[in-house]
């Protein structure tokens, strides 16, 4: 099945993205109750209690990966959404092989794998932008075209870049996760 859909991911009033792009912290959260990602990843343990069917709560990857992105907030290091979206033995790969200059870059084993890489994200960098602009699926492989903008802490120069997130998805969980981008603005924004 080919599936590719533009999404629109600005927050929803009262969530933790809505708190990371300024909105007021009292506001109440607001989610529609068919909201797919809200029913896994709610407070209902929906997931952990055994009693979740993911094909027929997702039904494709395409959704799936789409609700991991609806759920997914820059700077945030959540263990449950980690154990939900990323099967235990996930192999997680940024920009390549480790790099000197540009220290998100490697590959990352693993649950423990991936939230390294995700606290690393936080200590390292401001997340300015992260914008979903397009999904695209096709049997096990699934792509995430995303706008972002970071600001370099040490250095507090920042850069935009488009990053293409390829996913590549077995029993509703991402095994593989390799993230391209162009390594030129970002080097620069490094040193």
């Amino acid at each position: 099945t080919n599936m590719s859909q533009t999404t629109d991911h600005s927050p929803v009033r009262g969530s933790k993205a809505s708190k990371f792009f300024g909105e007021e912290e009292d506001s109440p959260p607001v989610r529609p109750s068919s909201n797919k990602a809200a029913k896994f990843f709610g407070e209902s343990n929906f997931f952990t209690d055994g009693a979740c069917n993911l094909e027929s709560v997702y039904g494709d990857n395409w959704t799936f990966v789409n609700c991991m992105y609806q759920e997914f907030v820059p700077g945030d290091v959540n263990q449950q959404y980690i154990e939900a979206s990323y099967a235990a033995d996930v192999v997680w790969t940024f920009g390549g092989l480790e790099n000197p200059i540009l220290e998100l870059c490697g590959t990352f084993r693993g649950h423990d794998g991936v939230t390294t890489f995700l606290q690393r994200v936080k200590d390292l960098v401001v997340v300015n932008q992260w914008e979903t602009k397009e999904i695209v699926a096709q049997n096990d492989k699934v792509i995430v075209s995303v706008n972002a903008a970071y600001t370099v802490k040490k250095t507090g120069k920042s850069y935009k870049v488009e990053e293409l997130h390829v996913h590549t998805v077995r029993n509703f969980r991402s095994v593989k996760v390799q993230i391209y981008f162009d390594f030129t603005p970002a080097i620069e924004a490094w040193k």
